[in-house]
Parts: structure tokens; C-alpha cells; sequence
């Protein structure tokens, strides 16, 4: 699983950034991996940055790790050091099951 960034441009030439949780699964005809969205998080710019600090925390928590939030940082990295504790939970075989079912 991973955080998924994807970009579009607006017709005022501005581009606008959303976030998605997701993970590669493979196409059934072709094989080919696919991406599956499994929650889709917005737009960057509207997100509530403490909301995903307390569920990067929440997933931590389960996983064992702590989540160490450095000051200074820029948003946008904040967001990606989230991503790096959902990523965590690939590990945990008890949540990658619990996620795998349909």
C-alpha cells in the first residue's frame, strides 16, 4: 500500500493535487499490475493536517512504531511521512489480511 499523489490543471492553468490510499493488484486478463484505490483522502490543499497526523499515529500504535513528527518540515512532507506509517502496514499480516478481504 501506498499514498498515491496525482495532479491535474485547471483551465486557469493552476494544478491541484489529490492524495489517495492505494495498492497494486494485478489486472485479471492482462496481468499488468493496476492500482486500487482503497480511500480516496481529496484535495492537498483541503486536507486537515491533524487528521491524518492522529491516523499516521493510530496506524503507528498498532504497528509498534512510534511516529516522530519533525519541526520545520513543510506540509507536503508530513503528509508523505504518513504514507511511510500506511506503508508500515504491509508488514502487519493480521492488517493485510483484515484490508485483503472484499
Amino acid at each position: 500500500m501506498y499514498l498515491r499523489t496525482t495532479r491535474r490543471k485547471n483551465r486557469d492553468g493552476s494544478v491541484v493535487e489529490y492524495y489517495q490510499l492505494a495498492r497494486n493488484v494485478r489486472h485479471a486478463e492482462t496481468g499488468s499490475p493496476v492500482a486500487k484505490i482503497i480511500y480516496n483522502f481529496g484535495r492537498a490543499d483541503e486536507l486537515d493536517r491533524n487528521d491524518l497526523v492522529r491516523l499516521c499515529r493510530s496506524i503507528a500504535k498498532v504497528c509498534g512504531v512510534e511516529v516522530y513528527e519533525p519541526v520545520g518540515r513543510t506540509y507536503r512532507n508530513n503528509v508523505l511521512s504518513c504514507a511511510l506509517c500506511i506503508w508500515i502496514l504491509r508488514f502487519d499480516s493480521s492488517l493485510k489480511k483484515l484490508l485483503e478481504k472484499p
